[in-house]
């Protein structure tokens, strides 16, 4: 079966500027609870807009579940990212009107060395917790991109 089938849902190509930091395991398990989108959420380990460490990346496009990241995709020196790597994503979304990124618990579903406009790797990258919010945004954005 073609794996495009078994997408659950539609994605649109989107070319956004995306940030990237990998979690540790005690800031995956944190940010992973319920109520990510309460006091216990990400603002308590991660302040939007301030990935320090990080990496950044462009998207290829977009859908509710995830998108697909190019790239250097490197977080320090040599290291890479990996299928199984748990990260915090964001990323603002052309005409949106807050002006907060969206953010997102994600893990690398798959990374391909060489691929990309970009540069270096592609990785499909998957949310895993996401603000209901942040959901409905991405929502218009897909619905718009569509129209």
């Amino acid at each position: 079966m073609d794996p495009a089938e078994l997408r659950r849902y539609e994605r649109v190509r989107a070319d956004l500027a995306i940030s990237f930091r990998e979690l540790d395991p005690a800031e995956s398990e944190a940010l992973g609870r319920p109520g990510l989108d309460g006091a216990s959420g990400p603002g308590s380990l991660l302040v939007p807009g301030n990935l320090g460490g990080g990496g950044a990346g462009h998207s290829e496009n977009l859908s509710l579940g995830g998108l697909s990241m190019t790239g250097d995709l490197q977080i320090l020196g040599e290291k890479r990212l990996a299928k199984g790597h748990r990260l915090w994503v964001e990323f603002h979304l052309p005409g949106d009107a807050s002006d907060e990124p969206v953010g997102a618990l994600a893990v690398v579903a798959w990374c391909l060395e060489g691929n990309g406009p970009h540069g270096k790797f592609t990785a499909g990258i998957m949310f895993l917790d996401i603000r209901p919010a942040d959901l409905e945004r991405i929502g218009r954005y897909v619905e718009a991109q569509k129209a």
